[in-house]
Formats: structure tokens, sequence, C-alpha cells
């Protein structure tokens, strides 16, 4: 159910936020970059958890999408907050 959801809601996100005439772009940069999360996430994680435990490789795991949570509330547009 979180993924099925989360997905699609980040890819709205991001085509709402690049605008009609950056669609594609904001689309392609999407796929790209969870491709290459998936890709780096994968090779980084595995020595971790080989080394550590799961919980343990769950919480570095965690700080990504946490990092990028405030990168996006810090650099949000002003638009954006009065848009609401």
């Amino acid at each position: 159910l979180g993924y099925g959801s989360a997905h699609p809601a980040i890819m709205a996100f991001a085509v709402d936020r690049g605008g009609p005439e950056a669609r594609a772009s904001a689309v392609a940069t999407f796929y790209s970059g969870y491709n290459l999360g998936l890709a780096v996430g994968s090779l980084a994680l595995g020595p971790i958890l080989e080394a550590t435990s799961f919980a343990f490789m769950i919480a570095v795991a965690g700080v990504a999408p946490l990092l990028a949570a405030i990168t996006l509330y810090v650099r949000r547009s002003p638009s954006a907050i009065t848009h609401q």
C-alpha cells in the first residue's frame, strides 16, 4: 500500500513542479533518479548489511529520504507556499 501510493504521488509532485512545458523532462528526471537510487542504494547498503544488522541498514537507508524531504522543504518555491 505504501509504495503503491507513494510512487504515483511523488511522480505527480515532480511533474507538477516542472510545469506543462517541462513535463517530459520532469518524468525523465524522476525515473533517472529513481533508478539511480535503486542501483546506488543496493550497492551501498549491501556491505553495510553484511557488516552490521538489518536494523542498522534500515536506519541508514532512512537517511536518504529524510535528507530529500528536508531539501524539498528548504528549496520550495514561494509560489508553492501561496498556491495552496
